[in-house]
């Protein structure tokens, strides 16, 4: 969602320090005015002039305000300069191969210098023993100066840094990272129609017809981390509200795929899509096998249960995220991760509000309480086509007539007739008779007597394809007078 900041309002490290060094100097200067004019009004009362520095007032607190919002981006910066829990037990487990993998490689290139050492030595004590001089070729040189075992130690040398770099990470913000100085919790995001907007990754857990379990506010524009923290808060509000039973199915797009979640979630129904989504949906992908580690879920996807199941994830999740968007649109108003946290959970409380207000209960089917109106009210309850829902008598492109009951175009599947019954026939009957006009096209009209679309539309449609300029009014007379119409339209 869209933070109430601006994304020109981001700044690099060396800015912000210098903003908050140029506030600390004018609040100083401000704060010396303000002692000077303290120190003279005490020495001398009756010279003391109280609007010299009152106007100062607004313009310090502008500036603390200022300086508040450096300080509070440059200490973001930092924070998230630090790796997440889930982000160092990784580091540190990846450290720890690399090192297995370069004592492997060490002990291997020193075992086989050393044999090469071996042989040379018995060689040379051979050539001895027969009288020569000693053995062809230079000597080996000795296993602390040999290449690839000084490369093999200097490779494990780094990786042991590594790894006690990752088991205590130090807060080093890149020199190209930079933070919001108007709202400092917020950050770049990708933006639903490309590039990058200023704001807030929100996080939603769906029930069944969009009932939200959960909403959360998450610090980074990646999903791969916010799996475990909305599973863990939808849970705690389930107990809160005393829902019982256990919720049957947790399922996650590909953008949550990560080996920790999975190991955290492990004792949960949880599938989680591991390819990308058009693979599962059978069109081409760019990423249509899974990762190594991610093997096991992958064999659970496989299944027909896991098809069947990750199938409802769209239906279920994608209109949880529409309809608040829709209601309240994609624009916060308030600034910083708690006041943005709580209007964000504001919103998701009143549309669940919105859906328990809106459900209904099983009713009885409206076709049988308007037949039972009808009968009190003694109006007969056949059923006849509404012409304004037929689209009849709309003007085809590329047909000269009009088409009767739907439109002869590409868009023909969409006019389909439905059936309206005769307690509303008046107000049916006030606008087709009247001929309204529905783009630039008269609608039939509905006979009286018969309660259906008066077939003079075919007539008419006929008399077009010939060409006709002119109209036959007696014959539409003499159709009228049959069908119950006492005079039709003039001019129509």
């Amino acid at each position: 969602m869209h933070a109430n900041a601006s994304k020109e309002a981001n700044k690099h490290m060396h800015r912000l320090e210098e903003v908050a060094a140029e506030c600390e100097a004018q609040i100083g200067a401000i704060m010396d005015d303000a002692l000077d004019h303290a120190r003279a009004v005490e020495a001398d009362p009756d010279a003391s002039d109280g609007d010299a520095t009152g106007d100062q007032w607004p313009r310090l607190s502008r500036l603390a305000d200022r300086l508040t919002r450096a300080r509070s981006a440059i200490d973001r910066l930092y924070e998230r300069a630090l790796p997440s829990p889930g982000e160092i037990r990784a580091k540190v487990e990846a450290a720890e191969r690399m090192i297995a993998r370069a004592e492997e490689r060490l002990a291997a290139e020193t075992a086989a210098h050393q044999d090469k050492l071996r042989k040379y030595e018995a060689r040379a004590a051979a050539d001895l023993a027969a009288g020569r001089h000693g053995a062809n070729g230079r000597p080996p040189v000795p296993v602390e100066r040999k290449t690839a075992v000084v490369r093999q130690q200097d490779r494990l040398a780094r990786a042991t840094a590594s790894l006690e770099q990752a088991r205590n990470p130090r807060s080093v913000p890149s020199p190209k990272t930079r933070a919001c100085s108007t709202d400092p919790d917020s950050r770049l995001v990708p933006g639903k129609q490309g590039g990058f907007l200023q704001g807030y990754n929100v996080q939603i857990a769906s029930a069944r017809r969009q009932l939200l379990l959960a909403i959360e506010v998450h610090d980074n524009p990646s999903d791969m981390n916010a799996l475990v923290p909305v599973v863990t808060k939808a849970r705690l509000n389930q107990q809160l509200a005393g829902l019982p039973g256990e919720v049957g199915l947790w399922l996650a797009d590909s953008g949550y795929a990560c080996t920790a979640s999975f190991e955290t979630l492990a004792d949960l129904p949880l599938l989680v899509s591991v390819t990308s989504e058009a693979d599962l949906a059978g069109f081409p992908a760019k990423r249509d096998r899974p990762r190594a580690c991610h093997q096991e879920m992958a064999q659970r996807l496989a299944t027909p249960a896991g098809q069947t199941g990750y199938r409802q994830r769209g239906a279920l999740v994608e209109p949880g995220f529409a309809q608040p968007f829709q209601r309240f649109g994609r624009c916060l108003h308030y600034r910083g991760r708690h006041a943005v946290d709580t209007e964000v959970k504001l919103l998701g409380t009143v549309h669940n509000l919105n859906k328990l207000i809106s459900h209904k209960a099983p009713r009885t089917p409206l076709t049988s309480i308007i037949r039972k109106l009808c009968d009190s009210l003694g109006i007969f309850t056949r059923r006849f086509r509404n012409p304004r829902r037929t689209r009849a008598g709309v003007r085809c492109s590329g047909f000269s007539g009009f088409s009767q009951g739907r439109r002869r175009s590409e868009a023909s599947g969409r006019a389909r007739r439905s059936w309206v019954w005769a307690a509303i026939v008046i107000q049916v009957q006030r606008s087709a008779v009247a001929g309204s006009r529905s783009r630039g096209a008269v609608q039939p009209r509905v006979c009286f007597r018969s309660l259906k679309v008066c077939s003079m539309s075919n007539l008419r449609r006929k008399l077009i394809q010939q060409r006709s300029t002119s109209w036959s009014v007696a014959s539409i007379r003499d159709h009228h007078s049959h069908t119950g119409f006492a005079s039709p339209p003039d001019g129509r």
